[in-house]
């Protein structure tokens, strides 16, 4: 028999509802010289810190657009101040991208749409202005991607009240920007998604006045547009989130108009297809969260509802499965949108943002570790019940449940075992309290 220590990674709660994957876990850090708080700021991922900058902080009446920021180092459990000798003007909804030895800030807004940058090097902590000369006009709203060489940028909203559908590309190693062709581009739109490929990069819904659901694959070699088939992608959405995987680009949730959206697709650019993701057991509907790639799974979390409440809860979805696990854990943020996060590697880490007030604290989420070799548990509420299935047949491992977690009084499952070719499920109504369910090696 294995360890009860070996499975416990492999146990799902149902609380009224909702499952819990001991083993998540959220750890919050204060250390000293962390930037002030704001929202709608920019974070890069460098390898070994996490560099924040800009966003703005409204006292009331007044709003604070910021030009500081904070190296993070969550080995160290460290913050750096960023230098704000020759630093961009202060802004807000700015993009910045991550070059390999430099974080390139472009764009925004300060009470109007801004068209200049800087490059920042955290190894000199020194600031290098990007050229205005050839740049695309003034924007917020737009996206920016970097291909290993380039910085794309593209569509967005400016202060004349103009939706965009051009874009340029800026070379930090010349300073130079090079204008991108108008031809097939998608219809101009802001709060869109961009992600690239290894050589593309796809652009993705947004707002023009109206919900868009369509977008367009850019090709910076051949200066060319493709579009993107609309048979089968997700409905019209905007403030959506959008990852790579290595081979599909995942969009899911997002604003639909009426009400935020918990749905969204999984597309393959090589033979321009879609998949819808599985609806069962994904996180509430949510708009302004955030969603990170750890590569092999998308983790969802934070963001605001329908029902104008912030939330501090999430979702893991694996592709390869085409399931959703529960980011629960105890020791959770408080809600928030408008946050960020970043993936290191082994967890996820998030930042400021605002729950009505504006955040600056920091806490870091490690997903389950898994063992090798032992199935694992999923759980999906539906209605008013909840559907606990692992995959068919787990031979040699029988479902046990328990009402306190703490306790060792463990007994064979009572409910009714459904089987497929596929998986076994158990259905759960929950009636208050805990229950708790494992898989057992015998």
């Amino acid at each position: 028999m294995k360890s009860l220590l070996t499975v416990y990674w492999h146990v799902v709660a149902v609380f009224l509802g909702c499952g819990l994957i001991p083993g998540s876990a959220f750890s919050q850090s204060a250390p000293a010289n962390t930037p002030a708080i704001r929202a709608y700021h920019t974070a890069v991922w460098t390898g070994n810190e996490m560099i924040v900058w800009g966003g703005l902080d409204i006292a009331g009446p007044t709003t604070y657009y910021l030009n500081d920021g904070g190296r993070f180092d969550p080995v160290a459990n460290t913050w750096v101040p960023v230098n704000t000798n020759g630093a961009p003007l202060g802004r807000a909804s700015q993009t910045a991208v991550w070059t390999g030895s430099e974080m390139i800030i472009w764009g925004g807004w300060n009470g109007t749409a801004l068209n200049d940058g800087a490059r920042y090097n955290p190894a000199a902590d020194t600031w290098t202005p990007v050229t205005t000369i050839g740049a695309p006009a003034s924007r917020t709203g737009h996206t920016a991607v970097w291909t290993g060489k380039e910085m794309i940028v593209w569509g967005g909203w400016n202060a004349d009240n103009n939706f965009l559908n051009n874009g340029a590309a800026y070379d930090p190693a010349s300073n130079v920007w090079r204008a991108i062709t108008v031809s097939a581009a998608p219809a101009a739109r802001d709060l869109h998604s961009a992600v690239w490929t290894g050589n593309e990069m796809i652009v993705w819904g947004g707002w023009n006045g109206s919900m868009l659901n369509d977008g367009a694959r850019y090709n910076p070699a051949l200066d060319v547009w493709t579009p993107v088939n609309t048979n089968g992608a997700p409905t019209n959405r905007f403030s959506h989130t959008a990852v790579w995987t290595g081979s599909e680009m995942i969009v899911w949730g997002g604003w639909g108009g009426i009400e935020a959206l918990n749905d969204g697709a999984r597309y393959n650019p090589t033979n321009d297809s879609w998949t819808a993701v599985n609806a069962a057991g994904a996180p509430q509907s949510r708009v302004y969260h955030t969603a990170v790639w750890t590569g092999n799974q998308m983790i969802i979390w934070g963001g605001w509802n329908s029902a104008s409440l912030f939330l501090n809860d999430g979702g893991s979805y694996n592709p390869a499965t085409d399931n959703w696990q529960p980011v629960v854990a105890t020791n959770t943020p408080f809600g928030r949108d408008y946050h960020t996060a970043i993936w290191t590697g082994n967890k996820m880490i998030v930042w400021a943002g605002t729950d009505g007030d504006y955040l600056n604290d920091i806490w870091a989420y490690t997903p389950p570790t898994l063992t090798s070799g032992i199935p694992l548990l999923s759980i999906a509420p539906i209605g008013g019940t909840v559907i606990v299935t692992w995959p068919y047949p787990s031979s040699g491992f029988v479902l046990q449940q328990n009402s306190d977690l703490s306790s060792s009084n463990w007994i064979t499952c009572s409910l009714a075992l459904t089987t497929n070719s596929v998986l076994n499920s158990v259905t759960v109504s929950p009636a208050g309290g805990n229950l708790y369910f494992r898989l057992l090696s015998q």
